[in-house]
């Protein structure tokens, strides 16, 4: 969960973060940058340094996101290919109004 970064923004900080190129990085849709949302990433397992590619790393995952101000929902699982747009099913939104005479 993050606010005030759009999608690729969060892709240069993991790419940063985890040494592998922004375009190695998949996610499903772009989210604005003023919205408080969560997202999912992919990140490809063969290319992350080593302490991130055991099947236990999951914790140093989630401990590397939250150092770059990322809350991270749920655990972090392998899968076998890049996330790509749209390839997710569910899209939610809450909105909620503040401060306003309507």
């Amino acid at each position: 969960t993050r606010e005030g970064m759009t999608t690729r923004d969060v892709v240069v900080v993991l790419a940063r973060s985890f040494s592998v190129s922004a375009d190695q990085i998949g996610f499903a849709g772009l989210k604005d940058r003023h919205a408080v949302c969560t997202q999912t990433f992919s990140l490809p397992r063969d290319s992350l340094p080593a302490e991130f590619r055991a099947a236990d790393a999951f914790g140093a995952l989630g401990v590397r996101c939250i150092a770059e101000g990322f809350a991270v929902q749920g655990e972090p699982r392998w899968h076998q290919s890049k996330l790509r747009t749209g390839q997710l099913r569910g899209n939610h939104f809450e909105i909620i109004l503040s401060e306003t005479d309507l």
